[in-house]
């Protein structure tokens, strides 16, 4: 192996995207016990890396050779060869030799730390059989500094993304016959998460996970997997106090528990479901309960300029990472534990053009002479130009993305009273329908089904 103008031996090796390579630097040792050194620290760091993917762990072979001492140098991940520059540099430092008594044992320490990353691991070998056990006694990374210099990498749906926080790993395991496997827990608390350019953010994010198995990537059965945050906030919605509980199956599945959260003045649960891995896409069941309609003004539709009360019911969503997230079959109806009005944006001859100014009291050539005024076309008038609102009795609303036989993908009944005691309107009843994707619910219009009585 050549050496650089600084005497310093150099060398690469592949860590597995095409992209990424690992450059490492150690202080010119003689050329003898140079390809026993990279193997050795190839050898350690496969290991360390091997953790957060058990597919390649899964097949990892190395051989542990037969030195003593101490080792240090510089490892610069995900190099970018076209620019010949680097995102993460590790200052790292192994530790090889035999316990006193137990020749045949091989301990090698693994210490490594920069970038905000720091790792301690540790690994015992027997060096007859090769079999042996490993353990990471500690590993943190600041979320602060690492990320951006993953950004470049980051897919570009998440490009911007910026977060606080620490992250945590612990775990131990063995190896035999060439095979890797055993556990690791993951433990992220306190942590913020945002992208300003998308407009989310979400605070007091909390993962804690234990893996039983990194081959099958499987979690502890016995053991809860939780994610949670206090607070997430997009697009003018906030949800507060979100608490999962998940599983990793040894097929390939993820597994919803539970997931409960408050927001909209009520609360929102998901019912359980799986997601393949392999294949992601879900249907997604979730009961809202007490929203209040007030704080969805700017989602109602154009035609409501006011709402008051609280809805319960049950949405169906749908993923998959193609379409993205769509709404499903669900319904909506109004809780009568408390009072709910509704104000309508004016729109002009609404009700008043299907209802006459003036009532005949006799027909034929005397009719004009015989007319009184209609009582309730000047309430029905207030009411349309939204100077009057209604006391709402009910709300139906129904969800069908596929369309009734009318091509009608959302429907809202609502039966409301004008508010003004001594209206000479009693009841008023009409539908707003949406026709179209429901992805443009804001863009709702009054249909023609409507009555109302005096």
């Amino acid at each position: 192996m050549p050496k650089d103008p600084n005497g310093a031996m150099r060398a690469r090796q592949r860590l597995g995207a095409p992209a990424s390579s690992l450059l490492w630097r150690s202080g010119a040792p003689s050329a003898g016990r140079t390809p026993a050194l990279l193997f050795l620290l190839i050898a350690a760091l496969a290991l360390l890396f091997a953790l957060p993917s058990p597919t390649r762990a899964a097949s990892l072979s190395f051989r542990i050779p037969r030195l003593d001492g101490e080792f240090t140098g510089v490892a610069n991940l995900l190099l970018d060869s076209a620019r010949n520059t680097h995102d993460i540099e590790l200052r790292w430092k192994v530790t090889a030799g035999s316990p006193a008594g137990t020749p045949g044992l091989r301990v090698i320490i693994l210490e490594a730390e920069g970038s905000g990353i720091a790792l301690r691991a540790r690994a015992e070998v027997d060096a007859a059989t090769l079999d042996g056990t490993w353990r990471v006694e500690s590993a943190h990374a600041e979320l602060a500094e690492l990320l951006p210099r993953l950004a470049a990498r980051l897919p570009s749906v998440v490009s911007g993304l910026s977060a606080e926080g620490r992250g945590e790993i612990t775990g131990g395991g063995e190896f035999r016959a060439g095979k890797f496997d055993g556990r690791a827990a993951f433990r992220l608390d306190h942590a913020t998460v945002s992208n300003p350019a998308r407009g989310w953010m979400i605070e007091g994010l909390a993962l804690h996970a234990e893996l039983a198995s990194l081959a099958a990537l499987s979690t502890d059965p016995a053991a809860p997997q939780t994610l949670s945050f206090t607070r997430l906030e997009a697009g003018g919605v906030e949800i507060r106090d979100a608490r999962a509980a998940f599983a990793l199956t040894p097929d390939g599945l993820l597994r919803l528990d539970s997931f409960r959260a408050d927001g909209l003045g009520g609360s929102l649960a998901l019912a359980p479901f799986t997601l393949n891995l392999a294949r992601p896409s879900a249907a997604i069941r979730a009961e809202v309960v007490g929203i209040d309609s007030a704080r969805l003004a700017a989602y109602l539709p154009a035609a409501v300029s006011e709402a008051r009360g609280r809805l319960s019911g049950d949405l169906e969503f749908r993923w998959d990472p193609r379409a993205g997230l769509s709404f499903g079959d669900g319904h909506l109806s109004l809780q009568k534990t408390e009072p709910a009005s509704i104000r309508l944006s004016p729109a002009p001859g609404f009700f008043t053009a299907k209802v006459p100014e003036k009532i005949e009291l006799l027909g034929g050539p005397l009719r004009r002479l015989f007319t009184i005024r209609n009582p309730a076309y000047d309430t029905l008038k207030k009411i349309e130009l939204g100077e009057m609102p209604l006391s709402v009795e009910s709300i139906e609303a129904g969800f069908e993305p596929s369309g009734d036989e009318q091509g009608r993908t959302a429907r809202v009944a609502i039966v409301a009273r004008p508010t003004a005691p001594d209206s000479a309107v009693k009841v008023v009843r009409f539908n707003i329908s949406v026709s179209g994707p429901l992805s443009e619910v804001i863009r709702f219009g009054l249909d023609d089904t409507l009555s109302f009585s005096w």
